[in-house]
Parts: structure tokens; C-alpha cells; sequence
């Protein structure tokens, strides 16, 4: 894999608030292309993993718990997934936070590999998000691009089966993100 020196996440980051900000309460239950994770938990699971990637850049612990019940009477989670993407890109904002190695949720990797995750999880979630909400969705070509080198770099990797689906075959000639997503396992025709 290539060396990032940084990597511009607030694109895809307001890119994926802005879909948070446009699902209902009445769609928390509707499935997604993520197995067992209906929308409502595919938000949650959105905003525990923007807060620890925030920390993995900054290198300081959340000060308090990051998950979050979201609920169907209160909108006020829309504000908070907006706070956690915007900490999230503005943390992965400085260089610094691609130099050596990160900890995120307990988890200790590259820095490098810490900031393609954080790509991944908008990208890939932003996805999912958009599919099952049936909103559109395109996510910038650099957030591909990360997300396309850390799923080929993760192809063959031990556990892989663990986070990601069986690769699912696209044509050779398919756009970067149907990439990103067959290698992580979606089908990119995928449809509720």
C-alpha cells in the first residue's frame, strides 16, 4: 500500500451527515446491506466508530463512552453524528495523525491503516446508509481510492471472514466504489 501523507475526510464525512440528517425514525428498523444491523444500529455503530477513529488520530482516549442509544422520539442524535464526523475529519486533517501507529477502541494497528479505516467505515456504512434509506450516494474518489488499497491489501488476511463478507465478483472494468464494495463483500446491486 501506498504511503498518505493525509487524507481530505470531510467530504465524505459531511457527505455521510448529511444522509444521517435525512433518515426518519420510521426507517430504524429497515434493513441494510450489513447482516443483523437494521438502520437505527448501522447509525449507532456509525458514530461509536467515528468517535474512536477520531481518537486513533488525535491519540486521546474518548472522554466518556462512545456509544450512543439513538431514539425515535429525540432528534438530537442528528446534531451528535454531525459533531463525530466533522471531529473525525478534522482530526484525520493533520498529517501527524498518519505518522506511526494508533489505538483505536482497544485495537492497536498503523496509522496508516487507522486512517484508511476511518475512510472505510464512511464509505462502506455511507453505502449502506444510502442503499437502505434509498438516498443517493457518491462518495469522493480519494475516500474510494483509500478504501479500494486497504481492501485489496486485507483480501487475503487472516480473519478477514470475521468483519467482511466473501469478495463478491465484479467485472474487471467496474467503477471504484462497486470495487470497494465487492471486496468488503457487498453486492453492489443490493436492494431492500
Amino acid at each position: 500500500m501506498r504511503e498518505i501523507e493525509s487524507l481530505n475526510l470531510l467530504p465524505v464525512a459531511t457527505k455521510v451527515s448529511a444522509l444521517a440528517h435525512n433518515v426518519g425514525s420510521d426507517q430504524f428498523a429497515d434493513p441494510t446491506p450489513c447482516d443483523e444491523m437494521p438502520v437505527k444500529t448501522l447509525l449507532e455503530h456509525l458514530m461509536v466508530a467515528m468517535r474512536y477513529s477520531a481518537s486513533a488520530a488525535t491519540g486521546v482516549p474518548p472522554e466518556d463512552d462512545p456509544k450512543i442509544e439513538i431514539s425515535p422520539d429525540d432528534d438530537s442524535w442528528k446534531a451528535e453524528f454531525t459533531r463525530r464526523a466533522t471531529a473525525l475529519a478534522t482530526a484525520w486533517a493533520d498529517p501527524e495523525a498518519w505518522l506511526g501507529n494508533a489505538s483505536a477502541g482497544g485495537v492497536e494497528t498503523t496509522a496508516q491503516e487507522a486512517g484508511r479505516a476511518a475512510a472505510m467505515e464512511l464509505v462502506l456504512h455511507g453505502w449502506d446508509l444510502a442503499t437502505a434509506t434509498k438516498q443517493p450516494f457518491s462518495p469522493d474518489d480519494a475516500a474510494v481510492g483509500a478504501v479500494v488499497e486497504i481492501m485489496e491489501a486485507w483480501a487475503d488476511a487472516e480473519g478477514r471472514e470475521v468483519a467482511f463478507g466473501p469478495v463478491v465478483d465484479v467485472p474487471d472494468d467496474a467503477p471504484p466504489l462497486a470495487r470497494a464494495l465487492a471486496l468488503s463483500g457487498r453486492n453492489p446491486e443490493w436492494s431492500a
